[in-house]
């Protein structure tokens, strides 16, 4: 297939993973909202964005193996591919540990952390532990930068939806029944189950990776020689996209976190489609740049980053003009956070659209 057609089958799931996440978000916050109340709604959202930390314990180690897999991928190099995932998922090991041990001395501080009013520290600490068996998965994340790197996004997107469809059927089912924050941090868990699964039989079916060889001089230096660049990028995107509900409940408390949360919802799904054009193109950039076509290079990312703005801008107008009334019909006015939210939500998301292709 080729770059264009990948670019563009990835551009098109990425539309329809952004679609299919706005419709569960519709339908299932307004019940996990009744369910589980406003304190443990807004608890559950820093606990996610609490455990989306953690992966910057890799000192930018993953984003660095991913863009050695885009030029390794792009010269058709099945050893040196190989080797990446082998040395990936040898540091991820290593990495896994460090976050299993963070991820400890946080839990038993967390309730001194966060004031919370109706939920008991007990739950709160054991809703985090829970949460945190995901760090098991992570030694396979490098299986998930081969796919970004061969452009094959159009399949992460799908096992995104996939994820998002079992996450939140599971979410709905444990709120329903009583189970509050355990049953939201055991559904995120178990909704990634699957998706770890296939991308497994997808690096077993197409190379033979020594999982248990050390890593060579070469391939290491490789990474640790970009990690620092992306480490610093990673820390930055951390700071400004998952910083906010965390800053809200320490300042204001959980309770806070739901208008909060919610008035931004709508501008930050239109989110994810900006981003999805550099999730769907990058890949296929540095594929031009591994191949000397420079020129082309500088083309299609003025093109892009054209098209990014434009379309971020004649998205987030309606947005902005409209929000209030769209949260007081989804989830009733006392849950609009006010119009200056609105608007500083809309600027932020059409500056990281721009900033998130340039990212990459």
């Amino acid at each position: 297939m080729s770059r264009t057609r990948k670019s563009v089958w990835n551009l098109v799931s990425g539309l329809g993973f952004t679609l299919a996440t706005m419709a569960l978000g519709i339908v299932a916050t307004p019940l996990l909202l009744r369910w589980l109340g406003a304190e443990r709604f807004g608890l559950a959202r820093v606990l996610a964005d609490w455990i989306a930390y953690l992966p910057l314990l890799d000192f930018g180690l993953n984003g660095a193996l991913m863009a050695r897999l885009a030029v390794a991928s792009g010269q058709e190099d099945k050893l040196q591919v190989e080797r990446l995932l082998a040395a990936g998922a040898r540091y991820g090991l290593g990495v896994a540990a460090v976050m299993l041990a963070v991820s400890a001395f946080f839990g038993y501080t967390l309730p001194h952390l966060l004031v919370t009013v109706t939920v008991a520290a007990r739950e709160l600490r054991w809703a985090w532990f829970i949460l945190v068996l995901a760090v098991f998965y992570y030694p396979l994340s490098c299986l998930g930068s081969l796919l970004e790197a061969q452009q094959k996004r159009y399949i992460v997107n799908f096992l995104y939806t996939l994820q998002s469809l079992l996450t939140t059927g599971f979410m709905l089912l444990l709120a329903s029944w009583g189970w509050g924050l355990y049953g939201q941090s055991a559904a995120l868990v178990a909704g990634q189950l699957p998706v770890w699964g296939y991308l497994v039989w997808h690096a077993k079916k197409r190379y033979q990776i020594n999982w248990r060889a050390a890593p060579e001089a070469e391939t290491s230096s490789s990474l640790w020689g970009l990690n620092r660049p992306v480490f610093l990028y990673n820390l930055g995107a951390r700071l400004g996209m998952l910083s906010d509900n965390i800053v809200i409940s320490l300042i204001l408390g959980p309770v806070a976190v739901a208008p909060f949360f919610l008035t931004q919802r709508l501008a930050n799904l239109a989110q994810n489609q900006f981003l999805s054009i550099g999730n769907s193109t990058w890949a296929g950039l540095v594929d031009l740049q591994a191949k000397g076509e420079t020129g082309k290079f500088y083309e299609r990312l003025r093109e892009l980053t054209g098209l990014v703005s434009s379309v971020s801008v004649a998205a987030l107008i309606p947005i902005a003009v409209y929000n209030r009334h769209f949260v007081a019909l989804w989830v009733g006015l006392e849950n609009y956070a006010g119009t200056w939210v609105t608007l500083l939500v809309c600027l932020n998301v059409w500056l990281w659209g721009v900033l998130y292709l340039w990212g990459w």
